[in-house]
C-alpha cells in the first residue's frame, strides 16, 4: 500500500497546486551516469547565477541541463528532458525534486522510493537493553489494517487501500536467529529497509522509515511528511510493529482540502510461529 500510496499523495497535492506554477523559476536538471538525475527549481539568486555562467534561455519553457560530469550546461526545450537524460546515461525512470512545493513537475516522474545511501554506511544507535527478550524460531509480521487518526475525505481512498508496500514480503514464515540482547539490527527487514534505530526505552526502538522518499514530498516550511515505525517487545513470541504515517499537507492544497495534514495508524505485529 504504502509506495502507491505515496505517489497517490504526492499527485494529489500536485494537482492542488497546479494553479500557483506561473510563478515558478526555469528549471535546471543536473545529470550524472547511472544516477537519478537531480530537478530543482532554483530561487532568483540561485537563478542568476546560473544564467551569468549558461546564459539565457533562447524561448519560453526551456530547462537548463547540466552534465555533472563536466559541469557543462545548455538550454533545452521541456520535451526534450527524457531524450537528454538518456545520452547522458542518467537514470530515465525517475526525478529528485528540490525546490517549491507548487513547482513540483506533475508531468515527470518523482523518485518517492530509491536510497543511494549504503545500510553499510549507516550508523545504528545500540544500546544494550534490559527487558523481556524475544526467542529464535520461525517468525512472520501479521499485518493490521490501517486506521485514519484524520484525513481530507479525498484522500482517504488511497489511505485505507490494501496493506503492502515496503512489509509485504515479511508476512511469510521465516527463520530468525537472535541473539542477546536483542536488537531491530539483527532483523532482516532492518538491513533491506537502510533504517536506523533508537532505543526510546527497555524493548522499545523507534526509526523514520524512507526517510529519502519523503523527502520528496512537499515539505511545508520543514514540517514535511514522514513515517514512523515503533518495534515494541511485548513478549517472547511477540514484537509489536507500529506504523504511523503523517502526510503534510501544504497550504495551497489545504485550501482545498479543508486540512493541512493526513494521519494514519497501523498496528502490526511480528509473530513466533514454531521453533
Amino acid at each position: 500500500m504504502f509506495r502507491s500510496l505515496l505517489f497517490g499523495c504526492a499527485l494529489c497535492l500536485a494537482l492542488a497546486a497546479k494553479s500557483h506554477a506561473a510563478d515558478c523559476n526555469p528549471a535546471v536538471i543536473t545529470i550524472q551516469s547511472g544516477k537519478t538525475p537531480a530537478y530543482s527549481v532554483p530561487d532568483q539568486a540561485e537563478l542568476a547565477a546560473k544564467t551569468e555562467k549558461y546564459g539565457e534561455p533562447v524561448r519560453q519553457n526551456q530547462v537548463l541541463a547540466i552534465d555533472a560530469s563536466d559541469g557543462s550546461g545548455y538550454w533545452i526545450d521541456r520535451s526534450a528532458i527524457g531524450d537528454t537524460v538518456f545520452l547522458l546515461d542518467g537514470d530515465t525512470s525517475a526525478y529528485r525534486y528540490s525546490g517549491p512545493d507548487h513547482c513540483a513537475p506533475s508531468d515527470l516522474p518523482i523518485d518517492l522510493t530509491k536510497n543511494d545511501m549504503a545500510p553499510q554506511d549507516q550508523k545504528t544507535d545500540r544500546p544494550t537493553q534490559a527487558g523481556t527478550q524475544p526467542l529464535s524460531g520461525q517468525w512472520q509480521l501479521l499485518q493490521g489494517q490501517p486506521q485514519i487518526e484524520t484525513c481530507p475525505e479525498m484522500m482517504r481512498a488511497a489511505m485505507l487501500g490494501p496493506v503492502g508496500g515496503p512489509l509485504e514480503e515479511f508476512s511469510a514464515p521465516r527463520p530468525l536467529s537472535l541473539t542477546q540482547p536483542f536488537h531491530p539490527d539483527q532483523l532482516e527487514m532492518t538491513r533491506k529497509m537502510g533504517v536506523t534505530w533508537k532505543s526510546i526505552g527497555p524493548g522499545h526502538w523507534r526509526t523514520q522509515a524512507l526517510e529519502s522518499a519523503f523527502s520528496q514530498l512537499p515539505q511545508n516550511g520543514g514540517k514535511g511528511s514522514n513515517m514512523t515505525w515503533d518495534l515494541h517487545v511485548l513478549s517472547p513470541d511477540r514484537i509489536r510493529h507500529h506504523t504511523r504515517l503523517t502526510v503534510v499537507i501544504p497550504p495551497e492544497a489545504a485550501a482545498a482540502f479543508g486540512t493541512d495534514v493526513c494521519v494514519v495508524t497501523t498496528s502490526s505485529d511480528w509473530v513466533r510461529t514454531g521453533s
